[in-house]
């Protein structure tokens, strides 16, 4: 293989009958067969570098510096998790749902009360001197508050009780529209399943909390209604611990900032069968701990049953800001949690089940400010999203990052191509969509494990597995970037230290994007209904002619179909990575490396690379522009196929220490134009 460029291409054809089966003999070396000499003057060998740190699909640790398989760390799970010993953590939870009344957060192997129903007409309250007393059953007469006259209504405790006062309340459901207004009171509940208060529709909400009630705080009490269930506005530091609020035709628990600013901690509280939204923050900010939001349900107003719900101010801008913590967000309608130009920090939290809602169903949606285009900023760490429908995270022209979590078994809605976690970018601008995604595994999703549109895609230490086609037996990849269709932002993708196993159709798919593949593992990727198999496919997205450009090094593809990699009318370099194991599909193909100039030029550079065991051809181009250079092709039924695609043909560039043989690679390569051709297109974005 000493000629170059086209000379080496007309000569074989024209001198050596390539055409009628015939073959021109390519080769060289230096160092021994299986060796090349690197740039620091080194003979190393070829394929996989030796001096990685870690083998493809494995990262280094810190501090212990032992290399760890892609996915969740042995000790990466967080509170309330255990590691499942293959890449991933589960949750400590019941195995069965909890009954009405009932909840469990991460690290409750049992359902349990929201607070323990203790004796005495009031409990286990922490009564203190002047504190207001509240039972509805005293019939004495003369109420003022004390044990002994205790007042009979809420609101009475409410109004009587000083600045920061305590307000107890005995057994009994309090039919009453509640204010907390000029003043912190402490509302303190005997238990929430003895210890109701039930709107009277008159106001916006049950209970409000409003100017001037900075620091008051909800205890152990039930809230529910005809209305919403508590709203709080323009007051900071209110706590609403140990609470149930459920039932309410209208949003449970609502923080906005309507002026001032206005912050809430929820803590060991149950929010269930609330109407169109469990939790609504507009502009202001919250803290979940150890709660669980469930069975958010949609209104006739068919806007869904957002679990928690986070948006700007309509009239500031303001985002909400919020951090959950410890808790478990399940079977809500539409979106478990809806993130709206706002700050999102979720933390130890199972979010799962979320139900289908019209076209769409997201476990956690993050979205722009629609108004002013600030981007939603979210952060997910050693969470849990599973079952969820569409997208178990969908990231819209926004700003996440997610560590150390498990995404898995997203199902489809109808013939929804989307899958584990969606990126993408409705603007011109593509740094509005940004998703970084660290030590996690997304696995058994349906459509895709990950699609980015236009956006920036980076995965370190990722694992993603048997990623299965959607309601239409379609796609089944594990990570695809394209571009967007109607901007035309083309989408970044970097991936580094992962696996994708178990894909369909193509592992990874990459069509006018840009990609970056270093140090990762594609294995056994099997065919959809449609075809394909291919472990990495580069081509031009359709919708917008734009062609790919990928670089791929020290990176291992083994057991796929048709092609291992396949570069279409787009441009490749691959360095020090491994080629084996390729299968043909249905008697279709099955080359290590296929560069094919299916709507254009396709071009490959090719370094240091060691292909094997293809059923067909190392390499093959049809139309293509190949430089090869310190490579090894070992045991395949053609060493170099070289075709003509419609009138375009193949250029090889033979730059040395190329390689060929079986089961060593001691021989001269042979490149043979037989009359091949590349199988069907498919692995497309339709």
């Amino acid at each position: 293989m000493k000629a170059t460029g086209n000379l080496f291409v007309l000569a074989a054809v024209a001198a050596c009958g390539c055409g009628d089966g015939e073959t021109a003999v390519v080769g060289g070396q230096d160092c021994a067969p299986d060796e090349y000499r690197r740039d620091d003057g080194q003979c190393v060998a070829v394929g996989l570098p030796p001096d990685l740190p870690c083998p493809p699909g494995q990262w280094l640790s810190d501090p212990t510096a032992a290399c760890l398989p892609a996915g969740v760390p042995p000790q990466g799970c967080g509170a309330g998790f255990q590691h499942d010993g293959d890449r991933g953590c589960t949750p400590i939870l019941p195995v069965d749902p909890c009954p009405v009344g009932m909840m469990a957060v991460p690290g409750d192997a049992a359902c349990r009360e929201v607070a323990p129903c203790e004796a005495g007409t009031w409990g286990g309250i922490p009564v203190e001197p002047g504190c207001q007393y509240v039972d509805q059953a005293y019939t004495g007469g003369s109420s003022n508050g004390t044990e002994a006259q205790p007042w009979t209504t809420v609101q009475q405790g409410i109004d009587a009780a000083a600045h920061g006062g305590m307000v107890a309340i005995a057994a009994g459901t309090y039919v009453e529209h509640l204010q907390v207004q000029g003043k912190a009171v402490r509302l303190w509940g005997q238990c929430p399943a003895q210890v109701e208060l039930r709107s009277t529709g008159a106001g916006p909400a049950g209970l409000l909390v409003l100017d001037g009630a900075s620091g008051t705080e909800i205890h152990r009490v039930a809230v529910s209604g005809p209305g919403a269930g508590i709203a709080v506005a323009n007051v900071e530091d209110v706590v609403v611990d140990e609470v149930w609020i459920h039932g309410n035709v209208a949003a449970g628990l609502a923080v906005e900032r309507l002026g001032s600013p206005t912050s809430l901690t929820l803590r060991r509280s149950l929010l269930e069968n609330n109407s169109q939204l469990g939790v609504f923050v507009s502009g202001a900010g919250i803290t979940v701990e150890g709660s669980v939001v469930r069975d958010t349900v949609p209104t006739s107003l068919d806007v869904g049953g957002r679990g928690i719900a986070l948006q700007d101010n309509t009239s500031s801008g303001e985002p909400a800001d919020a951090v959950v913590i410890g808790s478990v967000v399940e079977r809500n309608s539409r979106f478990g949690l809806f993130v709206g130009g706002s700050v999102l920090t979720l933390d130890t939290t199972v979010v799962q089940d979320t139900l289908p809602f019209g076209p769409e169903s997201q476990g956690i949606s993050v979205q722009n400010n629609p108004t002013t285009g600030a981007p939603s900023q979210v952060v997910v760490r050693d969470s849990l999203l599973r079952r969820n429908h569409e997208f178990g995270m969908g990231v819209l022209d926004a700003q996440a990052t997610v560590t150390t979590t498990v995404i898995r078994e997203t199902l489809p809605v109808a013939e929804s191509p989307w899958g584990g976690v969606g990126l993408q970018v409705n603007t011109f601008n593509s740094e509005t969509a940004t998703l970084t995604v660290e030590r996690t595994l997304v696995e058994g999703n349906h459509g895709h494990g990950l699609i980015s549109s236009g956006g920036a895609l980076t995965l370190d230490g990722v694992a993603v597995r048997d990623t299965l086609p959607n309601g239409n037996e379609r796609y089944g990849h594990a990570i695809t970037a394209h571009g967007q269709q109607a901007t035309g932002v083309r989408a970044n993708l970097v991936v580094s230290r992962s696996l994708c196993e178990g894909s369909h159709e193509a592992a990874v798919l990459v069509a006018g994007a840009d990609l970056t593949l270093e140090t990762t593992v594609l294995r056994d990727t099997r065919p959809d209904i449609k075809g394909g198999g291919r472990a990495l496919q580069l081509q031009e997205y359709a919708a917008t002619s734009a062609v790919s450009h990928g670089v791929v090094r020290a990176s291992l593809v083994e057991q796929a179909y048709e092609a291992g990699i396949m570069v279409s009318s787009s441009n490749a370099i691959i360095d020090g990575c491994h080629i084996r194991d390729v299968e043909p599909r249905v008697g279709l193909a099955g080359d290590g490396l296929m560069v094919w100039s299916a709507a254009g030029q396709a071009a490959a550079t090719v370094t240091a690379t060691r292909i094997e065991r293809s059923a067909r051809a190392g390499l093959a181009s049809f139309g293509g522009s190949v430089a090869i250079e310190n490579s090894l092709l070992l045991c395949q039924s053609i060493d170099i196929a070289v075709e003509p695609w419609e009138g375009q043909a193949t250029t090889l560039d033979d730059r040395g220490g190329v390689r060929c043989g079986c089961p060593e690679a001691t021989d001269a390569c042979e490149a043979i134009a037989s009359q091949m051709a590349p199988p069907p297109p498919t692995g497309g974005i339709e």
